[in-house]
Order: structure tokens, then sequence, then C-alpha cells
């Protein structure tokens, strides 16, 4: 692992969060076709914590980006990592949840861990809270 490595690690980042919603297709070819996608905070959602391979990723991603309007990234602090094929990142997302209109407003951890130029697993933590609030849906418990 070089300083070459943590170069394309971070522009695949980049070009993550440029084209997640942006152009599909270009943000499919970032992943390894056996990726392993994770939520962890998703556990008591309708978002399921793990996704593996590509297929599954476009079913899902499939659906649940037409639930919202257009997507910017800000704020974005990569830190660092021993790894050179693992970023971390904590970023601000916004956007509009259209079944509802109201905004959706998340922060989010990504852990991105890349072989070869592709993403082979991505981890992302945000609040489902913040979803549940925008997607005026029922949480587990009552709420």
């Amino acid at each position: 692992m070089t300083d070459s490595t943590t170069r394309a690690s971070l522009e695949l980042l980049e070009r993550h969060l440029a084209l997640v919603l942006e152009d599909p297709e270009a943000w499919y070819a970032l992943f390894d076709e056996n990726v392993v996608v994770e939520f962890p905070f998703a556990v008591g959602t309708s978002v399921p914590p793990r996704l593996v391979g590509k297929q599954a990723m476009r079913e899902y991603f499939g659906r649940a980006g037409k639930l919202f309007g257009p997507f910017t990234f800000s704020d974005v602090r990569v830190h660092a990592s021993l790894d050179p094929g693992v970023v971390i990142a904590e970023v601000h997302g916004s956007s509009i949840a259209r079944p509802t209109g109201k905004a959706y407003e998340q922060d989010y951890v990504m852990v991105l861990t890349a072989e070869d130029g592709k993403i082979v697993r991505y981890r992302e933590y945000w609040n489902p809270v913040v979803a549940h609030e925008a997607f005026a849906l029922e949480q587990e418990g009552g709420r």
C-alpha cells in the first residue's frame, strides 16, 4: 500500500459523493461486484442493515433513490486511517423527502474500503430519527 493507494481511495470517496444520486450507473461502477454495504444504525427501520453484492445495491438504491429530491453533500471532513485503502469521512447531506416534502438534513460517518480501484466495503452511519421525522414514519416503541 502506498500514497497512490490513499489518493485512489480518496478519489473514490469524492466520486461517490458526486455521483450517488446524480448518475446511478457511474456510481454503481465505483463498486466491486461483491461489495458489502452496511448501515449499522438501520436496525429497527425499513432500511436493510446489510447489502451483499452490486445487484442487492441496485435493487435497494433503485427504490430508495426515488424517495429523495436532489441531494447535496457539504462539510466533508476526512480523517486519517492507518490503512491507505480505508477512508473515513464525516459528511452532511441535504435533500427533501419526496413523500412528505420535508427537509432531510442528515449527518453521516462513511467508512469506505477500496481494493484494486473499486469500493469493496462501504459502511454508512446515520441517525434513524432524522429519517423517521423527515419521512413521517412510525418508530418502534410507539413513537
